[in-house]
């Protein structure tokens, strides 16, 4: 399974009890065994949340 995900252009994941990063600490997903791999594998990973909108960290500002 690893190689099927290291050979995926992107690994997307919806993760139906997040609503924001913040949100992770209890996501059921990664209670999951085999999503280490899924997580660390993909040369891209994308995460939703629970309404299907992209998970992302806030916008970093140059003088911080």
């Amino acid at each position: 399974m690893f190689r099927w995900y290291r050979n995926a252009h992107v690994c997307i994941a919806h993760l139906a009890q997040s609503q924001s990063l913040q949100d992770l600490q209890n996501e059921q997903w990664f209670t999951r065994g085999w999503t280490l791999q899924e997580l660390l594998a993909p040369w891209r990973m994308k995460l939703y949340g629970k309404d299907w909108k992209p998970l992302r960290s806030p916008p970093q500002h140059a003088d911080q």
